[in-house]
């Protein structure tokens, strides 16, 4: 199956027109993480997105560092990257593979105007944001 195939089944891009969809695959590059491999460094510009594919993820603030905070995990079917996406801000945190990974990742310059042509993909996105930022039941601070 090719990058549109994979992608057409993804809430993100299933508004998508067939040419916006192809424009998001040609944008697209399946890359493949091996445990450890960092995928996005905390502070730098968020020039990277991605959709994970396969394999599992951590989101770390602090990385290398004695502050080291694991911040949660990115399953199959999640995205990574979208704040700075969205936002233009530096990232917040590190993405770093825990086990060997696939993903579809996209530069933001490339598919930032691919997703901003489509309004349901950026209602996807904020809520996913709001979801991943919003306090865990119970009202405890998240791990």
């Amino acid at each position: 199956m090719g990058i549109a195939g994979k992608l057409q089944s993804h809430p993100l891009f299933a508004t998508f027109s067939p040419d916006a969809l192809s424009q998001a695959a040609r944008a697209g590059t399946v890359t493949t993480y091996e445990p450890g491999d960092v995928c996005i460094r905390q502070g730098e510009a968020g020039e990277v997105f991605g959709v994970l594919l396969s394999g599992r993820l951590e989101v770390v603030g602090d990385h290398d560092t004695p502050h080291r905070r694991r911040l949660g995990e990115i399953r199959p079917g999640e995205c990574f990257g979208e704040m700075s996406l969205l936002t233009g801000n530096p990232t917040i945190a590190e993405i770093i593979a825990l086990e060997k990974s696939q993903a579809v990742v996209f530069l933001q310059e490339e598919i930032s105007p691919v997703i901003a042509t489509n309004p349901d993909a950026v209602r996807f996105l904020t809520r996913m944001i709001a979801a991943r930022l919003a306090p865990p039941a119970g009202g405890s601070s998240r791990p």
